[in-house]
């Protein structure tokens, strides 16, 4: 797919960020992966790197549950990061969440594009990404509406 792509996994599970970070090397998605375990470690990094696009992930997969500092506490930092940011990343939330609520919420929220089940399965990770890769393209093009 897009070697280039950037990502970054945000996850407070070490073997699921391990996991999902080969898989996406696997797939050939990317080979471009930042693991962080903890929501105050990502927004440090975006906050950091706002002014240098090349560093910046075009991806973020964002676990909704984690102890201290959750996935939706994410999104309410991430909003107040330099538009620029905001405007450069995809977020899709990750989750084995059944709670209807916190996927309700999660539909809600301006920032998530998807919504995958963890853990991550090749077939749901690639056609996502595809898909995001696609709209890119189209918006590029000045096809998208």
């Amino acid at each position: 797919m897009n070697e280039e792509m950037k990502i970054m996994l945000v996850d407070d599970n070490e073997i699921d960020l391990y996991l999902h970070e080969k898989m996406l090397s696997v797939a050939g998605i990317s080979n471009d992966v930042t693991p962080f375990l903890s929501v105050k470690e990502a927004i440090r990094f975006l906050r950091s790197n706002a002014r240098k696009k090349a560093l910046l992930p075009d991806l973020i997969l964002l676990d909704i549950q984690m102890p201290g500092l959750n996935g939706f506490d994410f999104l309410d930092r991430f909003e107040t990061l330099p538009q620029s940011v905001i405007d450069h990343v995809t977020i899709f939330m990750v989750s084995s969440t059944l709670d209807r609520g916190d996927l309700h919420r999660a539909r809600r929220s301006p920032f998530v594009t998807r919504i995958l089940r963890k853990p991550l399965n090749l077939k749901d990770i690639s056609t996502a990404v595809a898909y995001l890769l696609e709209e890119r393209d189209e918006e590029a093009m000045g096809t998208s509406d």
